[in-house]
């Protein structure tokens, strides 16, 4: 067992716990990564770590490892929280909408590939929350970032 795997189940065993991601929207497409261990299409994104000053360093700091590149030029957002029941976590998926498309620069252990998809032609292999995200996103369900006015 991968030492990334013996984490994601040693952290279902503890829960609630948080975790945030980014999903990226141009025009009518949003960029999701393969999990190499869920098997699901999801939101480049994952756990808080104890250095990680809040949700949305962890979102920055998770892409970085996920994808290879920083998104520095990313400073508003608006943001949706969603439970991954399955796995007992708090879910806060931040919503960046840049100007251009990107390709990632290099993918880790935890991400098998990563694609634009049109929002309306989502993979079947989604995963629950990120599924849910963008629907929140789609559907104008949003709420204010905690401590933002």
């Amino acid at each position: 067992m991968s030492k990334s795997k013996e984490l994601i189940d040693l952290l279902e065993q503890i829960g609630p716990k948080e975790a945030a991601g980014i999903l990226f929207k141009h025009a009518n497409e949003v960029f999701l990564v393969k999990h190499a261990h869920l098997k699901k299409w999801v939101t480049p994104g994952g756990m808080k770590e104890k250095s990680d000053t809040d949700l949305k360093t962890t979102a920055h700091r998770e892409f970085r490892e996920e994808v290879g590149m920083f998104p520095g030029y990313l400073d508003t957002a608006k943001f949706c929280v969603t439970e991954d029941a399955n796995r007992n976590i708090n879910y806060t998926t931040y919503l960046y909408e840049p100007e251009h498309r990107f390709e990632p620069v290099g993918l880790d252990e935890e991400s098998e590939m990563a694609q634009w998809f049109d929002i309306d032609k989502l993979p079947d292999d989604i995963y629950p929350h990120t599924k849910a995200a963008i629907d929140q996103f789609k559907f104008s369900r949003l709420v204010k970032p905690r401590g933002w006015k």
